[in-house]
């Protein structure tokens, strides 16, 4: 049997992790009119592919914990709106169709590039000691897509 890649461990673990907090996440405004499940599960896959290499990028080009903190709150609360916002019409569909979202969203977020994806987790584990807020800023966003593909996400919405 192989091993699963890092990624897909630890997008199956976080799934699992931010199912159990419970709570569903409403949107402050009403959610436009479902997609096509299939649709929307591929606009939630992009969305994510889009946060990690934004996210990558603004890693890479870090220079400080202090100087990277404001673009990494600043992804975070743009992609955590637009999750959201995709849960919210998610959440809005029956049964099949919000588990055929959530697949096709795990299926195209696998297409995420591990070398980006491994950038962030390496400067993440690196600021761990020295600022354990900013890691776990980092970690909770490889996350984020969750508030999308989960039935009970995460028990509060993301900061804006």
């Amino acid at each position: 049997m192989t091993r699963p890649s890092r990624f897909t461990v630890a997008l199956a673990v976080a799934l699992i992790a931010v199912g159990a907090l419970g709570l569903a996440i409403t949107s402050a405004r009403s959610p436009r009119k479902p997609e096509n499940p299939a649709v929307l599960g591929a606009e939630v896959g992009r969305l994510y592919d889009r946060m990690i290499r934004e996210t990558a990028q603004a890693v890479s080009q870090a220079t400080s914990p202090i100087a990277i903190r404001p673009r990494i709150d600043a992804i975070r609360a743009r992609y955590g709106n637009l999750f959201a916002k995709l849960g919210a019409e998610r959440n809005a569909m029956g049964p099949n169709d919000r588990d055929t979202v959530s697949n096709v969203a795990y299926t195209t977020m696998q297409q995420a590039p591990e070398r980006q994806l491994l950038a962030i987790e390496r400067y993440a584990a690196g600021q761990r000691a020295s600022d354990p807020g900013l890691a776990k800023e980092l970690d909770d966003m490889l996350r984020l897509e969750a508030v999308a593909t989960v039935d009970r996400p995460v028990a509060a919405a993301p900061r804006t």
